[in-house]
């Protein structure tokens, strides 16, 4: 990867990193479009510390 594309690839990260957590609401909803959090709020099965629970 050159200079120039990692240099583009951090401001695309960036600029998705402002809008995902330019509210609470946003960044909630971010984690639940990537599974991360469970629609009730809470984390998904995978990334609790106890799945089972």
């Amino acid at each position: 990867m050159s200079q120039k594309e990692l240099k583009e690839l951090l401001e695309a990260m960036k600029a998705l990193r402002a809008e995902n957590t330019a509210s609470p609401e946003k960044a909630r909803q971010f984690l639940m479009d990537e599974g991360i959090l469970a629609p009730d709020g809470k984390l998904a099965e995978p990334y609790r510390a106890d799945p089972q629970k």
